[in-house]
């Protein structure tokens, strides 16, 4: 009798520790996947387009090595508050978001740059030829 109790006992407490494990994983998947999703949004947001397109025209595409040479900053206060794993993800992928919108539109900028440049040079050879 004494044995079949702590069998029951047993399982019972495995049961529980199982879901427990179970949910708690859960739970953290939960927040590395909004993490992600937060920051990948609020880098697209903080991110402006038309500057880094500009600052690639007066560059030559150049810039987009800015992101590759400084550290990209993270607002402090979206992850204020929140747990290690929600906070790992929003970094890793704010950065690499920023880093992302950064680097493609200070190529469009240098693309930019660089047919004007050409055309430029094509039209001032055309002049002088005639």
């Amino acid at each position: 009798m004494k044995f079949k109790n702590i069998k029951t006992i047993s399982i019972t407490l495995f049961v529980i520790f199982f879901a427990l494990a179970v949910n708690s994983f859960a739970q953290t998947q939960d927040d590395i996947t909004k993490g992600k999703m937060d920051g990948e949004q609020d880098a697209k947001e903080d991110v402006s387009s038309i500057l880094w397109i500009g600052v690639g025209c007066c560059t030559g595409g150049f810039s987009w090595l800015y992101p590759e040479i400084f550290d990209l900053s993270v607002p402090q206060t979206k992850i204020v508050g929140k747990s290690a794993d929600y906070m790992q993800a929003y970094i890793a992928s704010y950065r690499a978001e920023k880093k992302s919108k950064i680097q493609t539109n200070s190529c469009i900028g240098g693309g930019i740059y660089w047919g004007v440049s050409v055309v430029y040079v094509v039209l001032v050879a055309a002049s002088v030829n005639k």
